[in-house]
């Protein structure tokens, strides 16, 4: 009997020591330091429209033919077409300066076409390309040049803007695409009223569409179907 009571005695005295003795809290899982990058600043659209500016100009610069779609369509010439940068230390604003020579490429020393114009960028995230006229005396000196491979010794004083008629393009994808505004582009060519001009560009296409219209609606000169292609036939050096 004694000793069933000191079995009993001894079992309590073990489970009270055992209520006497703390839990141990569960281990808390260790969360891995999370690490932020910082955020990314947000380009402005006049910040986009510089490197876009920036990027139109290196398409445009070169010597451009449309002899692919001349020999498709006898509609079309085979035209050549230089595009050569000048004036770079004028660019401190993001611009772009060009001088344009476009000729029959049998003939490339005798343009037809010789201008100026500016690629511009601006605040709200578009590109304009502003016109220039160039003088009697500057189109008779630099003519030919592009053809030559020289680059045309014109200055500031040689050019004049040309109302109404800047390009605004505006960038989707791989492609700048430009309009003019309207009917203020006037041009009196072979009884026109105003040009109405369109341009698609990228790496490797240069697309134009000028026409001479009336205010009623009639197309008096330039291509009906559609503009010309031209193709890249000499990079930039």
């Amino acid at each position: 009997m004694r000793a069933r009571v000191m079995v009993l005695v001894i079992a309590m005295g073990a489970l009270a020591g055992c209520a006497a003795t703390p839990e141990r809290a569960p281990a808390r899982p260790e969360v891995p330091l999370e690490i932020t990058a910082p955020p990314m600043a947000v380009p402005s659209p006049l910040e986009r429209a510089t490197a876009d500016a920036a990027l139109l100009a290196r398409w445009s610069a070169g010597i451009w033919r449309s002899n692919d779609q001349a020999r498709r369509d006898p509609a079309y010439l085979d035209i050549r077409t230089a595009q050569t940068p000048i004036w770079p230390e004028r660019g401190t604003d993001g611009s772009h300066w060009f001088y344009v020579e476009s000729a029959q490429a049998h003939i490339p020393g005798e343009p037809y076409r010789q201008n100026v114009f500016r690629l511009v960028p601006q605040p709200d995230g578009t590109v304009r390309s502003e016109q220039f006229r160039l003088s009697d005396a500057a189109r008779a000196r630099v003519a030919g040049s592009a053809a030559r491979g020289q680059t045309p010794s014109l200055t500031p004083e040689d050019i004049t803007p040309i109302e109404g008629c800047t390009l605004t393009l505006r960038r989707a994808g791989d492609t700048f695409t430009g309009t003019m505004n309207g009917q203020d582009c006037r041009n009196t060519f072979r009884g026109a009223d105003f040009l109405d001009a369109s341009t698609r560009i990228t790496a490797d296409l240069l697309y134009t569409w000028d026409r001479g219209m009336r205010f009623n609606g009639e197309q008096v000169w330039g291509p009906r179907n559609g503009g010309y292609e031209f193709r890249r036939e000499m990079p930039p050096e």
